[in-house]
């Protein structure tokens, strides 16, 4: 398993099919959160994490889980979700298309 902060310049192969993802989480987000790339599994499972530098409360949104990739991982209610839940008093991270066996 790999965790490491998000840099556009240090994406590696398995990740460049999802850099988009992160460009846009970054444009939305990075100002006032860390941007953060899980790939495990041998590249079988890929997720982004927003984290609040301050609580360390985090959203997680799968990408890619055994294998495949999940549809429309960043549509509109993804980030209103993101965004709310960032924002909120809430003490626990959110897990985001992740399927249920991993909640």
């Amino acid at each position: 398993m790999s965790d490491h902060l998000y840099d556009a310049n240090k994406v590696s192969f398995e990740e460049a099919p999802f850099q988009a993802y992160f460009e846009r989480l970054s444009l939305e987000f990075s100002d006032k959160y860390e941007i953060w790339v899980r790939n495990e599994n041998c590249s079988q499972f890929i997720a982004v994490g927003i984290v609040n530098r301050v609580s360390q409360i985090a959203v997680s949104i799968c990408l890619k889980c055994n294998g495949v990739e999940i549809y429309d991982p960043l549509s509109v209610k993804v980030i209103e979700q993101t965004r709310n839940h960032l924002a909120s008093a809430v003490k626990e991270d959110l897990r985001i298309n992740y399927p249920p066996h991993l909640v």
